[in-house]
């Protein structure tokens, strides 16, 4: 397990509605879960900014 979702499992939130916060597609986040892809650094402020981790 890798930290994208381990917090999104700690506040509930779903891989959908990260994705439409990122303006990314549901398979883009959840290959960021599944640790297939890794995100940009941009990517990731934005993660944390939308999650308030």
């Amino acid at each position: 397990m890798n930290r994208i979702k381990e917090v999104l499992d700690e506040k509930g939130i779903k891989q959908i509605w990260l994705a439409e916060k990122l303006g990314k597609s549901f398979n883009t986040v959840n290959s960021y879960v599944q640790n297939r892809q890794q995100p940009r650094l941009e990517s990731i402020r934005s993660n944390c900014k939308n999650i308030r981790c």
